[in-house]
């Protein structure tokens, strides 16, 4: 075998067993997302997952380990909930609560009226707008343009 196959089968066999993604700047494997810092003072990286309510840490010296740790984490919360006969807490329950100045709040209004949409269905179009831009799910056409489609009838009845 030549040395050029062998290394494309090495790399797609390390491809294979690598099971943690990342999104963004968060590790993320099996739905839990986990963030990284760096703690310079003890020396090591320490963890949490940030999509639960449940508190899920983890912590490593070196990177290698830091994905081997977040993983056996993840796997010891849902097993500890098996055990305990408990449904692992779900990461969102889809239900927010914002806080936001009347002015803007109004603005949302107007354009969910002009839209004949509820305000959550807009929000929801914000919020989707805010997160595919940061890289968090792929960007959807559909959506961007219905998005800006929204904020031209809002500037407009607003004039």
């Amino acid at each position: 075998m030549s040395r050029e196959i062998e290394n494309r089968n090495s790399a797609v066999a390390m491809k294979k067993a690598r099971f943690i993604e990342m999104v963004g700047d968060l590790l993320k494997y099996k739905g839990y997302l986990g963030r990284v810092v760096l703690d310079t003072d003890a020396g090591v990286l320490h963890g949490r997952v940030v999509n639960t309510r449940d508190i899920i840490t983890f912590e490593a010296d070196n990177v290698k380990d830091l994905e081997k740790e977040f993983r056996n984490s993840v796997n010891d919360y849902l097993d500890f909930c098996r055990e305990r006969g408990e449904n692992p807490d779900k990461p969102y329950s889809g239900k927010l609560s914002l806080r936001i100045p009347p002015q803007l709040h109004q603005w949302y209004a107007t354009a969910a009226a002009a839209r004949q949409q509820s305000i959550n269905k807009v929000m929801e179009h914000c919020l989707r707008l805010v997160a595919t831009s940061e890289g968090y799910d792929e960007p959807d056409e559909d959506a961007r343009a219905e998005t800006a489609r929204l904020f031209s009838r809002a500037a407009e009845s607003e004039r």
